[in-house]
């Protein structure tokens, strides 16, 4: 439950979290009760041609506090349009983010020392998409062909 009050909000933002929830349905009534008729929520999460890929190397999932599912196609659009959201743009991106998964993964993820561990660590580095105009432009290919997340933008019905 979240620990705002009804109708309380115009936007909410819920990227990668239902993948990892017991109970997406009721994350996603909690969205739809804290927002205002008519708001705006955005939601994302891995997609699943990544999902099926990185699911194949031992470690990434499942693990505790990782992914507990894959949402196929639709699941996402149907899991909100069935709690009171209508969609109203759909989108691909952060296709460098499967890269970097895919080489963590390769790479034996959480070895110690791993240096694609590292870029993940709270202090560590990131690459910089959105000051580098070469990573920006890779990230917008790379996102027509092997996206990490799926991004939904609803609307709550009035």
């Amino acid at each position: 439950r979240l620990a705002f009050p009804s109708a309380s909000m115009d936007a909410v933002i819920c990227t990668e979290v239902l993948e990892h929830v017991a109970d997406p349905q009721a994350c996603v009534r909690e969205l739809a009760r804290v927002l205002v008729p008519g708001g705006r929520a955005v939601v994302s999460v891995p997609t699943s041609l990544t999902e099926d890929v990185l699911w194949r190397f031992p470690g990434y999932a499942p693990t505790p506090g990782g992914h507990l599912r894959i949402f196929r196609s639709g699941d996402l659009a149907r899991l909100l349009t069935s709690h009171g959201f209508r969609l109203y743009d759909m989108r691909y991106r952060h296709s460098l983010a499967s890269v970097y998964w895919l080489l963590r993964c390769i790479r034996g993820g959480r070895r110690p020392g791993n240096p694609v561990s590292v870029l993940a660590s709270p202090g560590g580095r990131r690459l910089p998409v959105d000051s580098s105009r070469f990573l920006a432009r890779c990230e917008r290919v790379g996102d027509l062909f092997w996206p990490k997340s799926l991004v939904l933008y609803v609307r709550k019905v009035d």
